[in-house]
């Protein structure tokens, strides 16, 4: 999913994302290796050569710390595939105020079990 995502990009939301999977631009390579057939501008299309080439390292890296700093927190959900090893879920519960603001669950998941 990570791979497949543009929206980090300087210039590229929701819809502008859309319209490069529309044009068949499906991954980080696609745009890499064909960037002239981008149906997005010039400047828009250059600067997200740029911040995929990095993202490339990054991945490489295994550094989820930039992803989660270039990636809006709604869509850290995308790296789950690959960070899947270094990912903990936190729930925490409470009565909500009623009744002495008791923990009444806590639970983890590191993306093998629950806890």
């Amino acid at each position: 999913m990570l791979e497949s995502t543009f929206i980090h990009c300087t210039g590229v939301g929701p819809k502008t994302e859309k319209k490069l999977w529309d044009a068949g631009f499906k991954t980080w390579d696609d745009l890499l290796l064909n960037p002239k057939s981008s149906p997005l501008s010039v400047a828009t299309t250059n600067s997200c050569i740029e911040i995929l080439k990095v993202s490339t390292d990054k991945l490489a890296e295994s550094d989820y710390a930039w992803f989660a700093a270039n990636l809006e927190p709604k869509h850290h959900w995308r790296a789950l595939p690959q960070f899947r090893k270094n990912i903990l879920f936190l729930d925490i519960e409470t009565d909500g105020g009623y009744g002495g603001d008791s923990l009444t669950v806590v639970g983890a998941y590191d993306g093998y079990d629950m806890q």
